[in-house]
């Protein structure tokens, strides 16, 4: 670093990274400060559309969503496209979210996005995955308390939705690596990725878990009245956690991450003794296999708040 006449400090870059990026005289730079340093990379113009052509055999749903979480906007498939493979493109394209089929041929199908990623902040997508997640595990205690099991039918259907979301938060951070302005417009800093592909994921395991556990409910076809109180006690306090974490994470509150943490042992304690009772009971295998999944959901809770700490806390 060298300081001018006039007070201005210059700051030289490696020879080498400049090479590596093409950089000229006049280009431009994004700048983010972190808390224990800056952040420099080139700052790109918006990328051009980025196209692909896939080859359809048996990793064509694969493809597809590899080319979606690393933002291609125009594909177009070929090969041997039979009924079956066009119904797992159909069914594979109708999970990402913009993703639409506009054109379809004899020897070719092609698909293109229709929405723009940065148009929704990474934290709103995020608070909206996670909306719809815990409302599926509220509406899982409301089936068990109610013993109206049917009503899990419901929360299978919302899943697909968790889905979407998350993969498209993964194409957002993926983007928002490689490009500062992206980053900028859908509010993340590039040592924020991390811990929001983390917690994204997360609460896509918690909808899963709910899913899950409502895909083994409706094969249940009655269960005891102690044993539905002590589930839907142990499912809130699932709840309680994964509601405090998320908060935690978006506010940085360590003590109310600390407090969701603390919990772990006491979820150990009440899975032990509601797994003696389900012992005793008909259909234990479906009853565990619930209870399971949400000793999960409590899991994902505490990992969740793990993240508002750092090793300078």
């Amino acid at each position: 670093m060298q300081c001018t006449g006039g007070g201005t400090y210059i700051l030289s870059l490696p020879k080498k990274w400049i090479e590596k990026y093409s950089l000229q005289k006049g280009d431009s730079f994004g700048l983010f400060e972190q808390e224990n340093g800056l952040f420099i990379t080139p700052k790109f113009e918006e990328r051009k559309e980025k196209q692909v052509e896939i080859t359809a055999d048996e990793f064509v749903a694969r493809k597809i969503m590899t080319s979606y979480t690393y933002g291609y906007s125009s594909l177009s498939i070929t090969g041997n496209l039979t009924n079956e493979v066009r119904s797992q493109i159909r069914k594979t394209v109708d999970t990402l979210l913009g993703y639409e089929i506009i054109d379809e041929k004899e020897n070719a199908i092609f698909v293109q996005d229709l929405l723009n990623p940065s148009e929704l902040t990474t934290e709103k997508a995020l608070k909206r995955e996670y909306f719809l997640a815990s409302s599926m595990h509220r509406d899982l205690n409301k089936a068990i308390s109610s013993h109206v099991f049917w009503l899990a039918h419901d929360i299978i259907i919302r899943d697909s939705e968790v889905d979407k979301l998350y993969f498209l938060i993964v194409r957002q951070l993926r983007s928002a690596l490689q490009n500062t302005g992206f980053a900028e417009r859908v509010g993340v800093s590039p040592l924020e990725c991390l811990d929001f592909r983390i917690v994204a994921k997360n609460v896509e395991e918690i909808g899963d878990s709910a899913e899950t556990a409502s895909r083994n409910l409706l094969e249940v076809d009655s269960m005891r009245d102690d044993i539905a109180e002590d589930m839907v006690s142990f499912s809130e306090l699932a709840f309680l956690m994964h509601e405090a974490a998320f908060r935690a994470f978006l506010d940085a509150d360590r003590a109310k991450a600390n407090l969701v943490i603390e919990k772990l042992e006491e979820v150990a304690a009440r899975k032990e003794e509601l797994d003696e009772k389900i012992l005793k009971a008909e259909q234990a295998v479906l009853l565990g296999n619930i209870v399971e999944n949400i000793q999960i959901i409590c899991e994902k809770g505490s990992d969740i708040a793990d993240l508002v700490f750092t090793p300078e806390d």
